[in-house]
């Protein structure tokens, strides 16, 4: 038994060390002095350096779906206030899409009053609609001009600067998200026919968590908090970046490992740590090269593959 486990783990390492090879083989071949820059930048970027990188790639996409002329007044990033603009029409097509699908597959489970009436029920779903498109495009630019400060620092990004910021995004998608869940409690009522309660169903918490469920059953026995699912959009804008930030947080131990399995595999490292100069790969070496590399990679992918069912848990 211990040789068939030093067996799989001998082959497990095989397969990632050849992947680490092919990686390697293809960067210096291919795009040389480019993957030298691009690996040594690579193996120099702290926590925060990486965050910072983050930082400008989603400040990117941000003027992308928002215009780069929309935001709040900010030097350097917009010249003059703008509020509205073709993303917009993104928000209201996406909301309109959701909810519309939300309302013919999903209604609450709590009953419904014999008063119901369908035009204010219709009439409700306009309005949390329109409050919730409203309230993420604050999100959005409020998060463009924080993320705007991590991208264009007046001083070097530090923890407490990343703090400082992530407080100031977050505070202000909780003050939103609070406004448009309370709309939205009070909406409830009217869409369940109880609009003598608007102000009880308004400020009770419980509303938030009230179920929805699909009106098939067939299609789905799932039940959600229909209310929170729908305002809890507002935090999307802050948290897809800041959680992003904590995986890069959590990661950086596997990141460093990788990179010390990557340099371990340099091809142009030599014993007194220069690189060679004037070598290229001919494209005969260098597919020779891939081709070796690949046998091994399946060579040691067959060993535990066969290795793998005499030692799995029975």
């Amino acid at each position: 038994m211990f040789l068939i486990y030093t067996f799989a783990i001998l082959a497990l390492a095989g397969f990632v060390c050849s992947f680490f090879m092919g990686i390697t083989i293809v960067g210096v071949c291919r795009y040389g002095p480019r993957y030298r820059r691009f690996f040594d930048r690579l193996k120099k970027l702290g926590t925060l350096a990486t965050i910072g990188e983050m930082s400008r790639v989603y400040f990117d996409l941000l003027n992308r779906f928002l215009g780069k002329d929309v935001g709040i007044k900010q030097a350097g990033v917009v010249d003059r206030a703008k509020y509205f603009g073709l993303y917009i029409e993104h928000l209201l097509l996406l909301y309109w899409i959701g909810g519309t699908f939300l309302v013919l597959a999903f209604r609450p489970v709590e009953p419904a009053a014999p008063s119901t009436s369908s035009l204010e029920q219709a009439f409700a779903f306009v309005v949390l609609l329109t409050i919730n498109i409203f309230s993420d495009a604050a999100s959005l630019i409020w998060t463009k001009r924080c993320i705007a400060l991590l991208v264009i620092p007046d001083a070097p990004l530090t923890t407490r600067r990343l703090l400082v910021v992530l407080i100031q995004d977050i505070s202000v998608a909780v003050v939103l998200m609070f406004f448009v869940q309370l709309v939205s409690n009070g909406l409830y009522a009217i869409q369940i026919g109880h609009d003598q309660e608007i102000l009880k169903y308004m400020f009770d918490w419980k509303t938030a968590f009230k179920g929805y469920a699909a009106i098939d059953p067939h299609f789905s026995r799932i039940e959600f908090p229909g209310q929170l699912v729908i305002t809890c959009t507002t935090y999307i804008p802050s948290l897809l970046f800041y959680l992003t930030c904590l995986i890069i947080l959590c990661l950086i131990p596997f990141y460093r490992v990788l990179m010390f399995v990557l340099e371990q595999f340099d091809l142009e490292r030599i014993n007194d740590g220069k690189a060679y100069r004037g070598q290229s790969c001919s494209q005969l070496s260098y597919i020779g090269s891939l081709t070796g590399v690949f046998g091994v990679a399946v060579g040691c992918a067959t060993l535990f593959v066969t290795t793998w069912p005499l030692i799995r848990p029975s």
